[in-house]
């Protein structure tokens, strides 16, 4: 059992997408803003109006990201001391639109952490489109997984859900993030493109302008 788990894993490492998307948190604007992927909240005490998704610096509940990535949340402040048991369920939907010249070979790989539960879309928004999705949070181990056209998606209990599509031209990526309670947030490490086309990642700095210092603790969920 050790030696087929390690063939996998070295199996997904080796992997790379064809499709060039950025992490989260791969480029800042206005200090703390994440130029590439936007937000939608309806988390209590967490709606934000604004667009940009906003950078996090993690603390120790939450895994420690890579180089060219990063945490998004729609607040600055995740912290256990104010986003208490008691407080902020609800919905946060991010977004990402990204262009595709081959849907054919199309697939990203990545990595994938979120505090609480996860529904992915790719196209759409009803359970046609859905790619990935969580039944428990994954805040502290990101997920392997892969965007790969064609590939039919197998929802809980093996039941396929749908067979993902990438289009020709413009493609957009739905990433619903259901809090349960406490802090929330998004974290996705895209493997680089082995094609051609690249996106370059920088990696963002510790802080920014109005970043929380420590948004969650050991004792994050």
């Amino acid at each position: 059992m050790h030696f087929v788990l390690f063939f996998i894993l070295i199996g997904v490492a080796a992997a790379q997408s064809t499709v060039s998307i950025p992490s989260t948190a791969a480029r800042r604007i206005s200090g703390d803003l994440d130029a590439n992927w936007k937000v939608a909240s309806q988390v209590q005490e967490q709606e934000w109006e604004g667009e940009a998704a906003i950078v996090l610096k993690p603390g120790g509940g939450w895994a420690a990201p890579e180089s060219g990535a990063g945490w998004i949340a729609p607040n600055h402040d995740q912290s256990n001391a104010t986003r208490s048991s008691s407080c902020c369920s609800g919905v946060a939907t991010y977004r990402l639109t990204f262009n595709v010249d081959n849907p054919e070979t199309a697939q990203i790989e990545m990595r994938i952490a979120v505090d609480d539960i996860v529904t992915m879309y790719l196209n759409g928004s009803g359970r046609d489109s859905i790619v990935y999705s969580t039944t428990e949070p994954t805040f502290s181990t990101p997920v392997a997984h892969t965007l790969k056209h064609g590939a039919p998606y197998v929802g809980p209990f093996g039941v396929v859900r749908t067979t993902m599509r990438f289009v020709k031209g413009q493609n957009g990526l739905y990433v619903e993030v259901r809090n349960v309670n406490g802090p929330t947030g998004l974290y996705i490490a895209v493997t680089p493109p082995s094609e051609g086309r690249t996106f370059t990642n920088t990696a963002p700095s510790d802080s920014g302008a109005n970043s929380a210092e420590d948004p969650v603790d050991s004792a994050s969920g």
